[in-house]
This record gives C-alpha cells, sequence and structure tokens, in this order.
C-alpha cells in the first residue's frame, strides 16, 4: 500500500487479511484513471440529480410513476424491461445496512492525478506514492469484503461445523474429511494476518518510506507479496519495493548501488536492526524493525512482484477457500522441510500456483477460473500505476461443493500421482498444463534454458521459471516424497495433525 507523507490510517474495522490496493501517482500526460470524471473532485462520484426526481420528468398523474424508459415494438416484451420500482433509487444512495459485530470493511484506494514531476538525473520516469481513502460501495457494505457476491466467508468459530461446500456453508456431506476441514479452517483463524500486524506493517512502511524520500525524492514504496495479497499470516514477512523509473534496472549493478544507499541511510535510523545486503537474481536488503521484530525484503524496481500481488488477491477473492488452503499449503511445506528457496526447494509464492493451479484444471468442476484469459485487459497492463488492487471482479461462483479437506486431499493427489514433472509445466497464466519444451521456448532477457530443470513453474507475467531453485535432484525427490507420503498418511488416518502442525504456538520462523 502506498502513503502519502502523512499519519497512519485511522483505527477502524478492517478485514483481515486486508486487501489494500498500491497506486501511485500518475504522470500529467498519463491517461485519467478510469471510472473517474475530469471534471469532478478524486474520489467523490460524478454529479447527478437524485433518483428520486426522475419520476417528476415524466407528465403523468400517477402518484407512483415508472422511470422514463423507451417504447418497445413488442408489447408483449414491456414487462420484462420495466425495473420494479423498489428498484427505481441509485444503489449509491440507498442506505447501507450497519455492519454486523464482528464485521469488517476496507478503504477503497483510487488513483489520483497531479502535477508532473521533474525526472531525477539519469531516470526516466519516477513514480510518487498516493492513496485516496474512500468509503466502500453500498453493495460492497452488505456483504465482507474480499468475497464475490453470492460466497460468504467463513465464520468465526466453527469448532462444532465440519466440511465446507463452495457457498460458504458447511454441512455433513463427506463426514471422513469433516475433521481435516475443520482443523484446516481453525488454522487458518488462528493464524492469519491480524489487523494489528497490518497496522504496524504500514506504520513501518511509512518510516521507511519518510527515510528514502531523503534520498529519492519521488521515488514510490510499494507493499507486496503475502502482506496484502490477502494470502498472509501474522509470521509473514514484508515485502516492498521500491521503484525509481519505469525502464529496466540492472539488478546485478544499478540495483546494488541503490540498496548500498538505502542501507546507508537506514542504519542510521533506531528501529532498524540486522541490515544486510542479499546478492540473487533480484537482490534485496533485509533488515528488521526493532520494536515489532517484523522482518523485511526489500528490492530495487522489480515490478513484476507489484503484477502478481495484484493477481494474487484477485484470485483470493473469487472463493473463500482459498486463503484457508494456501496457508495450510505454506504450513505444511514448511513442516516438511520443502519451503526455502534457498535451500533448494519450493518458495511460498510457487507453492501457491501450485495451488491455484490445482484449482484451475486439476479438481472437477474447477474452483478458479482462468483470470488472464477472463480479464485479458487488466492483467496486461505495463505501468504498475494503473493498477487497482481492489478493483471490483466480475461475479464468478464455482459448482464445486468440495470441502477444505477434500481439496486438501486432492492437491496432493493431484502431484504425488497425476501431474507429470518430467514433461509438463504449470501455467496459471493459460489455466492450464503445458508442456515444458512450450515454456523453455518462450524468448526474453530473463528466461534462459538453464532454469527449467526438475520443477516447472511458469511466472503469469515474465514468463520464467519460479521454481529455478530447485536445481538439485535431491531435493526434487524430497519434495515428490513429501507429497506421496503426506497423502498416504492423510488417506490412512483422515487427520490433519499427521501432515501438518496444528498446534496454537506459531511457527519458529518467518515465512514468505
Amino acid at each position: 500500500m502506498l502513503h502519502r507523507n502523512v499519519p497512519p490510517l485511522p483505527n477502524g474495522p478492517w478485514l483481515l487479511p486486508p486487501y489494500v490496493v498500491l497506486t501511485p501517482q500518475p504522470q500529467l500526460n498519463m491517461p485519467h484513471p478510469r471510472g473517474l470524471s475530469r471534471q469532478s473532485p478524486m474520489g467523490s462520484p460524478r454529479a447527478s440529480p437524485s433518483p428520486y426526481a426522475r419520476p417528476s420528468q415524466q407528465q403523468s398523474p400517477r402518484p407512483a410513476p415508472r422511470p422514463v424508459q423507451q417504447p418497445s415494438p413488442r408489447p408483449p416484451q414491456r414487462p420484462s424491461q420495466q425495473p420494479s420500482p423498489r428498484l427505481v433509487p441509485r444503489p449509491s444512495q440507498q442506505p447501507s445496512p450497519r455492519p454486523a459485530p464482528g464485521s469488517s470493511q476496507q478503504p477503497r484506494v483510487q488513483q489520483q492525478s497531479g502535477s508532473p514531476s521533474t525526472p531525477r538525473k539519469g531516470l526516466k520516469r519516477q513514480l510518487e506514492p498516493i492513496v485516496v481513502e474512500d468509503c466502500p460501495s453500498p453493495e460492497a457494505k452488505r456483504r465482507p469484503q474480499g468475497y464475490p457476491a453470492g460466497e460468504q466467508p467463513p465464520p468465526a468459530n466453527r469448532e462444532a461445523e465440519c466440511s465446507t461446500s463452495s457457498s460458504g456453508t458447511f454441512t455433513a456431506a463427506n463426514e471422513k474429511w469433516a475433521k481435516v476441514s475443520e482443523g484446516i479452517l481453525r488454522h487458518f483463524m488462528e493464524r492469519r494476518q491480524s489487523k494489528e500486524m497490518y497496522s504496524q506493517k504500514m506504520a513501518l512502511r511509512n518510516k521507511v518510506y519518510r527515510i528514502l524520500q531523503r534520498i529519492f525524492p519521488l521515488c514510490g514504496l510499494y507493499v507486496v507479496g503475502s502482506s496484502v495479497n490477502g494470502l498472509g499470516s501474522n509470521s509473514s514477512d514484508m515485502d516492498m519495493c521500491l521503484m525509481l523509473t519505469d525502464s529496466e534496472v540492472d539488478q546485478k549493478n544499478e540495483a546494488i548501488l541503490v540498496l548500498r544507499l538505502v542501507s546507508n541511510s537506514l542504519n542510521q535510523a533506531d528501529f532498524v536492526t540486522k541490515s544486510e545486503i542479499i546478492y540473487a537474481k533480484v537482490p534485496i536488503l533485509k533488515f528488521s524493525d526493532r520494536g515489532s521484530g517484523v522482518e523485511i525484503d526489500l528490492n530495487v524496481n522489480n515490478s513484476v512482484g507489484i503484477r502478481n500481488t495484484q493477481l494474487l488477491n484477485c484470485y483470493s477473492r473469487l472463493d473463500w477457500r482459498v486463503a484457508p488452503l494456501a496457508l495450510a499449503v505454506k504450513a505444511w511445506a514448511e513442516h516438511h522441510g520443502i519451503n526455502q528457496a534457498k535451500f533448494m526447494t519450493l518458495s511460498s509464492y510457487s507453492l501457491v500456483l501450485m495451488l491455484i493451479h490445482y484449482l484451475q484444471c486439476g479438481c472437477r468442476p474447477v474452483v478458479l477460473p482462468c483470470l488472464q484469459k477472463m480479464l485479458p485487459k487488466k492483467f496486461q497492463e505495463e505501468d504498475v500505476r494503473s493498477l487497482n488492487l481492489y478493483e471490483e471482479l466480475p461475479a464468478f461462483k464455482s459448482t464445486n461443493e468440495q470441502s477444505l479437506g477434500e481439496l486438501l486431499h486432492g492437491f496432493l493427489c493431484y502431484y504425488a500421482r497425476q501431474f507429470s514433472f518430467s514433461d509438463s509445466c504449470i501455467s496459471v497464466r493459460l489455466g492450464d498444463c503445458i508442456p515444458r519444451a512450450a515454456a523453455m521456448a518462450h524468448r526474453s532477457p530473463k528466461n534462459t534454458r538453464q532454469q527449467w530443470k526438475f520443477i516447472c513453474i511458469e511466472e503469469p507475467f515474465d514468463r520464467t521459471n519460479t521454481a529455478r531453485s530447485v536445481y538439485d535432484y535431491a531435493a526434487f525427490q524430497l519434495i515428490v516424497n513429501t507429497f506421496k507420503t503426506s497423502l498416504a498418511r492423510l488417506e490412512a488416518t483422515h487427520d490433519l495433525s499427521c501432515v501438518l502442525p496444528t498446534s496454537r504456538s506459531p511457527p519458529s520462523s518467518r515465512s514468505k
């Protein structure tokens, strides 16, 4: 989330985990933000006459006239074309019901146009972050944020309930997976990112941004990853992206120089501790907050992280089962030692892509659609300043009514028995499996043939292999065997504790 140099956001009921858009300030020559009028002030709706004044425009003595409509040449179809009198008031003016206790609302983040800024020497363009708070729409107030219309989130207390359907209601349809479903949901409710942790991260982001502005006055600082994509936990690290220009930055040289400047400035702050530059394909500056203990990974101009944060956030809002399953899969992989990219295993991002791929094409009926096929223009934006993390999604409701336990079992079964790692590649971009040769054939400076080793997971935007860290055959065998042994234990016991730690104590190490 991007903030101006202002006090932190006010306290209030927040959705857990919150979904916040990171929106920078567009330049004067950029197209105007969609959905806003140039003549109307930012954040306010366009001026329009009251909907209750429309009936007075009709010259009819009737006490309750209908809205003006075009005459229909076919009278029998006229009743179906007339709206109900109850729908005459516009949704934006309908009173919103009081939120139920325990519910939460989120600020909607919009774009704001501003005056042009002078580029720094040697940079084509720089970004300046801005956030505009606005009230959610009345339709959004009527349902918990982050869940599509027609669906309900998991209840706050599911001690007595068992299995779940895609509509969010719990039934006893499949007794053998009831305890597994209950355990996954309890694990999610205990470890999802709390509003206190989210507030700490946003306050920390503000402090870091004020320091970076002294070095790069027109920089943009984006919070990315699990802290804002809807799939985070209280133990998740905080990932941030420092944007300096809209062009590519040499990660081997220029990014290192920038991170050294940033490190020197942050080391002078009393809240920063354990500062260290990690030299990787995308170098990062790791440091910790002395007060909260939150660990931060800062990169430079890795815009693909901003774009895939938006994509994962959209998938997490399409079906409420995605977030509980994602936290369970990441905890399962960490428990079995296959969730550490630095130890030649899978990153959390790769695990989430594997889960989304299974929900796209590994189960029947599918739980998730392919958003990049459904909304190609939305996810083909080149400029990250035009992205809106809280943008409304088209209505989608899966007909899949499998419980959380059934879906976790299907996830393990899919990769233990069905998916062919030797000749197939996971593609969330296409919502399907593609041949390994097709993924390797894509030509780009970032896509080299050497990175396609044992596990192939296509990054949805730059089309590199997110599982390139698995380049050791022994590590690959460990991953495959973990899927097989976990599947066998789960099928034998139907007990989540045999594959996933279910204690209430948080994990010892933080995860992405």
